[in-house]
């Protein structure tokens, strides 16, 4: 495989993800625009791996099958295209694309031309591969520990100080892709939606939100308030009439989002509450990771704690992609949309006061 991007997260949380996961890895080549940062971090790998400013020159390596691409938002939407046209299957780093609509477009090429032809695409979304967020979204879609969730609130806090790298970012200071919010808030999008949603047939979100601006080194929107309501459809299979029917099963659920990057303290707390229980998700302040809580009518209580995860996991299961094992690609690019939707939806209505935003799922499919 190759990485293309030296920057940030690429040289900080990527490339050492890809050493520890070496049997599923071997990284014969760095890009990037600037060859000493492209030399710098292929010095990392093994002495086989090459340094190159060229994207073409890395995409005919002979041996390379699959590219890790950490780019700037704005020109992966140009780079991904190539990419595919080289045969290589790719995994990108989220949001899936600056706008919704260029979203679309970029997935709609993908199923038209290139998914037929066996290339896999996935978006490096880390929240969806942490251990505690699955292990909250299998509690929640189990139905058996806190019931049917019909409340939830999530309060998440992340300082981003004038001397913070990724603000320095070109970037992220551009109002064209929504500049740091979207960077920031579509993990916890990504984390709500997955938790909350599991194998959900269809949904219809809303959003109310008031957005704000406190930090004057930070460009745009550092603040939200938001009411969210959620109405989730899945399929219900009848078994008692013996014929195993399938129906569908509507639910309600709302809660609120608190979220602020112009702090001092970091803070992430999810509680969901559901009709025979609850579940309470937070970061760890003590040492890295999320502890977990259940806590049952019936007094019961479990309680877990996780290590950080995602981006290994991430990665795991693009490899696994890639060897041909299950994964259903299309309906993980169909929840990136959807992250990136729910981000859109947010920003309008703050930008609207408050005025409820309806954010209707969409599901494409194969035939798309």
């Amino acid at each position: 495989m190759a990485l293309l991007g030296a920057g940030i997260f690429a040289s900080a949380s990527h490339a050492p993800a890809i050493q520890k996961l070496n049997k599923d890895f071997r990284c014969i080549a760095v890009w990037s625009r600037r060859l000493e940062s492209a030399t710098k971090l292929a010095a990392t790998f093994s002495p086989d791996t090459q340094a190159y400013t060229n994207l073409d020159q890395v995409l005919a390596l002979p041996d390379l099958n699959a590219v890790i691409m950490a780019l700037p938002i704005d020109i992966q939407y140009e780079y991904l295209p190539k990419c595919w046209a080289a045969g290589k299957h790719v995994l990108s780093e989220k949001p899936i694309a600056g706008r919704t609509q260029q979203a679309k477009e970029l997935l709609r090429l993908y199923l038209r031309e290139y998914y037929p032809k066996g290339l896999v695409w996935v978006v490096g979304e880390n929240f969806r591969y942490e251990p505690a967020m699955k292990r909250a979204a299998e509690i929640i879609n189990d139905g058996t520990a806190i019931g049917q969730p019909f409340l939830f609130s999530l309060n998440s806090q992340a300082p981003f100080t004038p001397d913070n790298k990724y603000l320095q970012t070109t970037w992220r200071r551009d109002s064209n892709y929504m500049g740091l919010f979207t960077d920031v808030f579509i993990h916890s999008a990504a984390m709500l939606r997955g938790v909350l949603l599991g194998g959900t047939s269809t949904s219809t979100m809303s959003v109310s939100a008031l957005t704000s601006s406190h930090a004057g080194h930070i460009p745009g929107v550092d603040t939200m308030a938001a009411h969210i309501t959620l109405l989730k459809t899945s399929a219900h299979v009848n078994s008692s009439n013996g014929d195993n029917s399938e129906s569908m099963e509507n639910n309600f659920v709302q809660g609120t989002i608190s979220v602020t990057y112009a702090c001092c303290a970091i803070k992430f707390e999810l509680e969901v509450i559901g009709t025979e229980g609850t579940l309470q998700l937070a970061r760890k302040l003590d040492d890295p990771g999320y502890r977990l809580l259940v806590s049952k009518k019936n007094s019961d209580k479990i309680s877990e704690e996780f290590q950080f995860g995602g981006i290994e996991g991430e990665l795991v299961a693009f490899a696994a992609a890639c060897r041909g094992d299950k994964h259903d690609v299309v309906a993980y690019l169909s929840r990136a949309i959807g992250d990136l939707q729910f981000c859109e939806a947010c920003l309008q209505s703050g930008q609207q006061n408050g005025e409820r935003v309806e954010i209707l799922d969409t599901r494409f499919t194969k035939e798309h």
